[in-house]
């Protein structure tokens, strides 16, 4: 496993993240004690929606996951609404 200083992380950090990316791992060191490894990330980092993709259990969608939310309106509030729903029930 490859070591790299605190500083040399600092100016090359995409370089060491795409060799991360390629699955090497990486220790960080800060004076010489190792602080920190960069790697790919274990199977426990992974959601379990994400593992069960990976093994092709799970199918992903290909749309929108969800419609857009519609804006609030400024209209008149819910709670006044059903009041008076209410009181016309009453009568």
């Amino acid at each position: 496993m490859d070591q790299i200083g605190l500083r040399e992380l600092r100016h090359h950090a995409g370089e060491y993240v795409r060799r991360a990316e390629a699955g090497e791992r990486i220790a960080v060191t800060d004076h010489g004690r190792v602080v920190a490894e960069i790697g790919p990330p274990g199977e426990d980092a992974l959601s379990v929606r994400d593992q069960l993709a990976a093994k092709g259990v799970l199918l992903r969608g290909r749309g929108r996951p969800f419609p857009t939310p519609l804006p609030a309106t400024t209209g008149t509030p819910i709670s006044e609404v059903l009041r008076q729903m209410r009181e016309d029930e009453r009568w």
